[in-house]
């Protein structure tokens, strides 16, 4: 369906995952004649120019979140909550600016509350119907959850990403009363079956501090292993893409999509955090997988189990990492095979609000 709607696409930025799996939508949209503008802030909205440098690409508030060195996730948020109340009340107020100025007559958002508008058909993208949160704090994910569905059920409409729906189905059931529908793979990537050049390619992503913690311990252990290894920083806001060699192992910052879609397939394992945006890609892709969730991220460990129990990919405690160990028990396991990419889904819903 052509479309001349002039659309705002406004990701979270927290990590790169929701940016990165809003570039299917943009590029579709394009595709249907819509004047698409975009909208995040910090390495989302550097992964954004880099990709669509023709498109203009606006400043949102950042949440800008930190995650521990140490000790409980769970409080490490809470501490954050009135800075992310405040980043939202003021993502509305840069909203109805960017309405006035730029006419915008559809707005997506992934995962930000503050991006949608009365006036305006407002669609939300999340993964996450229901926030997961560890068992012994039941009293804050079950208010956390109500204001979670509250906030989702000011949109027009959600979104579900999901590979596949009896995949992770604590996160994306649907909620009752709750205008959702699942749009199946968001995967900027398409598997081309490229010949192998890497042993291991290891992909950065999430806030920091725990993003740095993954990087370091990574190089660490891929220069010393003189295996052929490529590691993605994830660090978009380089100017430089590349960073440097250290024997068998190349670092480099950051790179296009068309980039990263080459060097995942050119490579025999993927070590990554267990994002749920990264399981797509790799779904996508037909890839092999060992998984280090970010500690105390439940959803990462969560997904990271599911994926274990199934027999498709290892996965290991950041603390407890050993690299020849992940490689041995990774040949155990299947690897993203045999799954069905429902890109229908995404085109009917998009019809629906164009």
């Amino acid at each position: 369906m052509k479309s001349s709607k002039k659309v705002l696409v406004a990701p979270l930025d927290w990590g790169l995952g929701h940016a990165a799996r809003c570039i299917p939508i943009i590029r579709e949209l394009q595709q249907r004649g819509c004047e698409v503008v975009l909208a995040s802030n910090g390495r989302s909205q550097y992964l954004l120019e880099n990709e669509f440098p023709e498109l203009k690409v606006l400043k949102l508030p950042a949440y800008n979140p930190h995650y521990p060195v140490q000790g409980s996730m769970v409080w490490k948020m809470l501490m954050q909550l009135p800075k992310f109340f405040w980043t939202i009340f003021r993502e509305g107020r840069s909203i109805r600016k960017i309405i006035k100025d730029h006419s915008i007559e559809l707005i997506i958002s992934d995962n930000r509350y503050g991006c949608r508008n009365n006036k305006v058909t407002s669609v939300f993208i999340t993964h996450q119907m229901n926030l997961l949160i560890p068992e012994k704090f039941n009293g804050v994910a079950s208010l956390a959850n109500k204001i979670h569905q509250s906030q989702i059920k000011k949109f027009n409409a959600c979104w579900i990403p999901s590979p596949e729906l009896s995949m992770i189905p604590r996160l994306t059931n649907k909620v009752d009363g709750m205008d959702a529908r699942y749009i199946g793979f968001l995967s900027r990537f398409q598997q081309k079956e490229l010949p192998k050049k890497y042993k291991l390619c290891v992909i950065c992503s999430g806030p920091e501090p725990q993003r740095e913690i993954f990087e370091k311990m990574m190089e660490n252990e891929l220069k010393e292993s003189g295996y052929a290894s490529i590691i993605i920083r994830g660090k978009t806001e380089a100017m430089n893409p590349f960073y440097r060699k250290d024997n068998q192992c190349t670092i480099v910052n950051h790179f296009k999509s068309d980039e990263i879609n080459q060097v995942i397939e050119e490579s025999d394992l993927i070590i990554a955090r267990s994002g749920y945006t990264t399981v797509m890609d790799l779904m996508r892709l037909g890839s092999k997988a060992v998984f280090i969730p970010t500690p105390g991220q439940t959803e990462q460990e969560y997904i990271a189990e599911e994926l274990f129990k199934r027999g498709i990919a290892y996965y290991m405690k950041q603390s407890e990492f050993d690299l020849e160990r992940a490689i041995k028990e990774s040949e155990k396991f299947t690897g993203f095979v045999n799954f069905e990419h429902e890109d229908g889904l995404l085109q009917k819903a998009l019809d629906s609000v164009l």
